[in-house]
């Protein structure tokens, strides 16, 4: 089963009812989380970076929560900026990424699907050696949460909705 987040807008049509009103009220699902610095935590779940750089493979797959991580310093964020600023393709961005001091730490601020794991990636973004290419990337409301290295088990956050044959219609079809 594939566990996805519904963004805050989605939650505010979703109605269930029935047998899935019963089972989703109240109750978010236990999913896993992965603690990524800022500004590239925003950058994911805005949609623009497509991949995320790691020294380690992962046999994770489906939908994860984005952590944005408590500690950034000046020096990360400007060597983020030189980054952005040193690709062609994706130089626009350094104008939009919000400031240090904009963006939010220390929670969950969205969620991504984990498509593959992989050791090469026709984007820009990519750096290696391993990364996790990404799709269906999304904002939620910031959540306070402690974060750890690596993938991590978030517990039971609100509003999250099991994706399975009951919910097949809230998502439009598969990821």
């Amino acid at each position: 089963m594939v566990r996805v987040s519904l963004p805050a807008f989605h939650l505010r049509v979703f109605q269930p009812h029935g047998d899935l009103a019963r089972r989703h009220h109240g109750h978010g699902a236990n999913m896993k989380a992965l603690s990524i610095r800022q500004p590239w935590a925003w950058l994911i779940v805005n949609g623009y970076k497509d991949v995320e750089n790691r020294t380690w493979s992962t046999s994770v797959r489906g939908t994860v929560l984005i952590h944005a991580s408590k500690s950034m310093t000046d020096a990360e964020y400007e060597e983020a900026m030189a980054f952005i600023r040193s690709k062609y393709s994706i130089r626009h961005l350094a104008d939009i990424v919000p400031r240090p001091h904009e963006l939010e730490r220390g929670g969950i601020v969205g969620c991504a699907y984990i498509q593959d794991s992989v050791t090469q990636y026709p984007s820009p973004w990519f750096t290696g050696p391993h990364g996790f290419a990404l799709r269906h990337a999304n904002r939620m409301p910031f959540i306070p949460l402690k974060g750890a290295l690596g993938f991590f088990e978030a517990g039971t956050l609100p509003g999250v909705v099991d994706r399975d044959e009951s919910t097949e219609d809230l998502f439009g079809g598969s990821t």
